[in-house]
Parts: structure tokens; C-alpha cells; sequence
């Protein structure tokens, strides 16, 4: 039962109507001290991606709704790991619908129309440079495809776009990169792993602004392997994805958004890679899944068969089956995604590496996000098991010098991580004792 003087807060905000915030989960949708004003709505009125306030216990939260079930909503920090408590219809002060900041106010649409203008005007540039200097490329994900199979602004926090380019054409989009303000992000784990890496897979350029900072992924080939570790043959063949990425520019397709064209994949294509970028994130995030859901919706009725037929023989010829399986068993239950009949029968993985996507689901969470650390970790896991190599082979990849370089690094980070906390929860427990 609640106290009197809880009670009497959950009537003054009520009442109120606005709230102040404090911290940075929300950046830079809400910036730390912004005032939101609230108003209240059914459930029913809720929607993905509608910031609301929310009680918890003796504490307020003003966080994005990420997943709505039947009685219940689940909300999360844009910036934060882990998900807030479940949320029931009780719980839910209201949903923000305008924010005061600096004497102004701003409606959260404003913000993320403010995001889409600035992300269309670099993604707009950085292209019209690619075709000036004849550099192929293919878009894989980002704001140009969301406006045009969502056919709106995303009202959520955008990162950044990837493209898919060719290795030998780098220096040439370096050049452009830069000339338009970009600069490189080298992060490897370090200098030796760097040293180790056999091959360059993709490198990110970022363009700094203090509210709306710009990222471009530029892709040497469709990325879903492991980024830090380079070429893993033992666990499925570069040569599969370098035909895989000379597929991908030979049946490209050409958009229109306000009177100016875009490459991206085609449907088939777009459809594999989407549900790749999902397993090459271990099946977590599922606002990663929002675009693979409007790309089917979009799919032509008297193209249906067709592109489906396409996608299923792709996934086959490529031995993808086990590696693009969660993705859709998400969709299904997340999205109700219009899949095909018999679409999932058509790709079933092996009995075994299928028993592990199930068992994998059952122990983690869709709408979590992790640290680099742990993300990495699970999915050289994941690659290990559901791998269409025969056993032996896999086995061999433990004998490659960067992954024991990982395996050691991995091993070295976790106990440091152990000992810090000690020490942390032993600095405190002095404290306390000297206090006293």
C-alpha cells in the first residue's frame, strides 16, 4: 500500500502535468533538466516509440516505449543497457507530448524532424560525391530507407547509415569523407589485435555536432561475421560472402526520395541482410527489426511470390539458414509480420543449431542492448554453433592467432573487471566504517 506523502507526490505531478528530467538516458532527445510536459492518454493511445512517464516504486521515469503487449508496456532509456521494470496501465503517469528547454518549448516530433532533416542533408551530400566520382555503392540501412518504406520521419534516436562499397575505391571515399567534415574512428581493441586483423571489413567515419552527431559505416563486404577478428573460414568461407557481396551490386535497385535517386539492395537481398544484421547483433535490439518488418509489408502483392522464392533460394545458397532463423521467429512474435505459410519450413536449420536458437531465446532478451565486450563474446559464440561447418573444421578456428589473442583479452577483461568491483565495494565499506 502507498504512503500518505507518496500519495500526495503522485497527485501534485498528476495535476501538474510536467516534470522535470534529470540525467542523460534520453540524450539527445532529452537533455538533462529539460521540463516535459505530459498528458494523460489511454493505453490504448500508446504506441512504439512515445516517450512516457512512468512510476516506479518512489521514483519517476520518462523513457521510450520500445514493445506494448496485451496489459503492459516495456520502456527503456535510449542510451541505457537494460530495460525498466514492466510497466502495467496503472503505472503510466502520461505520455510527453511537449519539452521545455532553454525558455523554448519543442514538440518531440520537432526533435526527431530536426534529426531526419540533418541525417537526409549528410547522407544526401555524402552520395551525390559517390556519384560525382563514379564510386558504386549500395545502401544497406539507414534514414533513405526507413523514409521510404516507412513513408515517415523515425521517431526514435537514428545512429547511422552503412554502405556498401568496394575495398579499392576506400581512398577515394576517405577523401570524400573528410572534405565533408567526417573523421575516421579507429578503435581496435589494440594496437596488437589491429596488428592481427587479416582483413578490413568496415571502418566508421564520424561527423561531430553537439546534438545530432552523424556516423557512416563504410562496409567492404555485408557484414553478420565478427568485425574485431577478421576472416573466420573455419567457421563459414569468404568466399560465400564475397560472391554474396558481388550479388548484392549486380542486383541493385534505384529509389526516388525528393527528386534525388539511392542504390540500395534489392527486396530479396534486403530482406537476408536485414535478418543477418539482426543475428550479427545476437538477436537483440529490436528496433533493429522495425525496417525488416516495413520492407515486407511494402513487398508488391504480384511480386510476393517471386521475391519470396528469391529470398528462401538465397538463404540456400549461401547456407544461411541457421544464422537468419531468430531473426524471423522475432518478427513472427514481436511484429506479426506477414511471412509466408510455409516460409519458415523452407529454411529450417539442423535439429540441433534450431534447439539453440530456442534454447539462446529463452535466456536472453530482444530488447536489452549490451557492451562491446559481452556483445562480442556472444557472438563468436553464436557463429561457433550455428556454423554450417562440419565440427572439425570449427574446431580449427581456436588455432588461429587472434582468436586465442581474444580468448586471452576476453579472459583479461573480465577479471579486471572483477577486481575493480572489489575494490569499489571495499573502498565503500571503509568509508562507512571511518564515517561511523
Amino acid at each position: 500500500m502507498k504512503s500518505s506523502a507518496c500519495k500526495l507526490l503522485d497527485t501534485a505531478v498528476r495535476k501538474s502535468n510536467r516534470i522535470k528530467c534529470f540525467g542523460h538516458s534520453m540524450f539527445p532527445i532529452l537533455l538533462h533538466e529539460d521540463v516535459v510536459y505530459f498528458k494523460n492518454v489511454s493505453f490504448e493511445d500508446i504506441h512504439v516509440n512515445d516517450i512516457i512517464i512512468v512510476k516506479t516504486n518512489r521514483t519517476y521515469v520518462t523513457h521510450r516505449v520500445i514493445y506494448i503487449g496485451k496489459n503492459h508496456l516495456i520502456t527503456k532509456g535510449d542510451n541505457n543497457q537494460n530495460v525498466d521494470p514492466l510497466t502495467r496501465k496503472e503505472n503510466i503517469i502520461g505520455k510527453v507530448y511537449k519539452i521545455k528547454r532553454n525558455e523554448k518549448f519543442l514538440h518531440p516530433d520537432t526533435i526527431y524532424l530536426l534529426q531526419s532533416t540533418r541525417y537526409f542533408d549528410a547522407i544526401t551530400k555524402c552520395i551525390q560525391n559517390l556519384n560525382e566520382k563514379k564510386v558504386p555503392y549500395v545502401l544497406l540501412k539507414g534514414l533513405i530507407l526507413h523514409l521510404y518504406f516507412s513513408k515517415s520521419h523515425p521517431r526514435r534516436r537514428y545512429l547511422d547509415y552503412d554502405i556498401l562499397v568496394r575495398y579499392e575505391d576506400f581512398h577515394t571515399i576517405e577523401k570524400i569523407l573528410r572534405a565533408l567534415g567526417y573523421s575516421k574512428r579507429d578503435d581496435p581493441i589494440s594496437p596488437l589485435q589491429k596488428s592481427l586483423l587479416d582483413k578490413p571489413i568496415e571502418v566508421t567515419f564520424i561527423q561531430d555536432d553537439p546534438n545530432f552527431p552523424i556516423a557512416v559505416d563504410i562496409h567492404f563486404e555485408p557484414v553478420f561475421m565478427m568485425t574485431q577478428i577478421g576472416r573466420l573460414d573455419e567457421l563459414y568461407k569468404q568466399a560465400n560472402i564475397d560472391e554474396m557481396r558481388k550479388c548484392f551490386f549486380k542486383e541493385k535497385e534505384i529509389i526516388r526520395i525528393h527528386n534525388f535517386s539511392y542504390q540500395i539492395l534489392s527486396s530479396s537481398h534486403l530482406i537476408v541482410y536485414l535478418a543477418l544484421h539482426f543475428f550479427h547483433h545476437n538477436f537483440i535490439g529490436i528496433h533493429r527489426l522495425e525496417l525488416l518488418d516495413a520492407v515486407i509489408r511494402k513487398i508488391p502483392p504480384n511480386n510476393k511470390r517471386v521475391i519470396w522464392t528469391e529470398t528462401i533460394q538465397f538463404i540456400h545458397d549461401f547456407q544461411l539458414e541457421s544464422f537468419v532463423y531468430g531473426s524471423f521467429i522475432t518478427l513472427r512474435k514481436y511484429f506479426q509480420t506477414p511471412l509466408p505459410k510455409n516460409f519458415m519450413s523452407a529454411f529450417s536449420p539442423k535439429r540441433r543449431q534450431k534447439a539453440y536458437v530456442h534454447t539462446y531465446f529463452r535466456s536472453s532478451s530482444v530488447f536489452e542492448s549490451w557492451g562491446r565486450l559481452r556483445e562480442g563474446k556472444q557472438l563468436f559464440i553464436n557463429l561457433f554453433y550455428l556454423s554450417p561447418s562440419p565440427l572439425l573444421l570449427k574446431v580449427r578456428v581456436f588455432l588461429k592467432p587472434i582468436v586465442i589473442y581474444m580468448v586471452l583479452w576476453s579472459i583479461y577483461a573480465v577479471i579486471s573487471r572483477a577486481i575493480l568491483f572489489k575494490i569499489k565495494t571495499w573502498k565503500k565499506a571503509l568509508e562507512v566504517l571511518i564515517n561511523q
